[in-house]
């Protein structure tokens, strides 16, 4: 028992430092790899801009105050940003063009055959969570939906429209605001494959389906919170409540990356585990 407690304080002294890992992707819509072979510089973060409106509900006090809660729509389409009906619906901010990836790191431009032409990646959310601290809103719950949009069917193999691939599901998200930057970091577990995402992607040594059979894979973004419509503000401190509501809207820059378990803890949980049974045989 004493060997399985061990491995659990290591494995918790691990948990949260893995750093992003290198993805690719073979599908047939387009690929950063052909054949197995990588063809462009491996890929750590994707560089995306996107735009969002926020539904702020008074908790019934009628100023800004801890408890009050939020709901935020955001990124590409219909089911995205243009999905609550406000004036800034109807001014074109939730095209594609406005909200995808717009890059790769360390590639600072998208240069693999066929992204930007035949393809992109982008996503939309319509059900991020949160509540007012007292200083920020913070969030607990919601899913971006991402996936790929196919403008030449031809090349792609998919009709020209967006394909869901893969759910980031939010675990946190909220404020880290330095040197007067408004500042967001989120966090979540990825999953829900679809469009041959699981097998088409991967992650260091391993596709998705063969990570996601060892554990969770975990994604996390860091972005800047920008103003820029005019009449909505971006900060919770400026809203003003209306029959008990106030909209928060802000354009967003930033990067995402994922990341599974590191060897050494995959390793150090099967000892764990291997000493837990021990364990059990011998009390039995």
């Amino acid at each position: 028992m004493r060997k399985f407690l061990t491995s659990v304080a290591i494995l918790a002294s691990l948990s949260g430092t893995a750093v992003a890992d290198q993805i690719s992707w073979d599908a047939g819509f387009g690929a950063s790899t052909q054949g197995g072979v990588q063809v462009v510089d491996p890929i750590t973060e994707m560089v995306f801009a996107y735009n969002s409106q926020s539904l702020v509900t008074d908790n019934g006090d009628g100023v800004l105050s801890v408890g009050d809660t939020i709901q935020s729509y955001g990124g590409y389409g219909a089911n995205g940003f243009n999905l609550l009906p406000t004036p800034l619906s109807a001014l074109n901010l939730g095209t594609i063009n406005n909200n995808n990836i717009t890059g790769f790191v360390p590639n600072p431009f998208p240069t693999m055959d066929a992204y930007g032409s035949d393809y992109v990646f982008t996503f939309f959310f319509n059900d991020l969570m949160g509540t007012f601290n007292g200083t920020d809103f913070v969030y607990n719950a919601g899913t971006l939906q991402f996936g790929v949009m196919s403008f030449n069917a031809a090349n792609t193999g998919l009709t020209a429209g967006f394909h869901n691939l893969f759910d980031l599901n939010v675990s946190t998200g909220g404020p880290q605001n330095v040197a007067g930057q408004a500042k967001q970091v989120f966090t979540g577990t990825l999953d829900n494959f679809a469009n041959g995402a699981g097998s088409d992607f991967s992650l260091r040594d391993k596709t998705m389906d063969e990570w996601a059979a060892l554990g969770d894979i975990r994604w996390s973004t860091n972005q800047t919170v920008s103003a820029g419509f005019a009449g909505f503000p971006s900060a919770p401190l400026d809203i003003v409540f209306e029959n008990g509501v106030a909209i928060l809207a802000a354009n967003h820059t930033g990067r995402l990356s994922i990341d599974v378990p590191e060897p050494t803890t995959l390793a150090i949980l099967g000892l764990g585990l291997l000493g837990f049974a021990g364990a059990r045989r011998r009390n039995s």
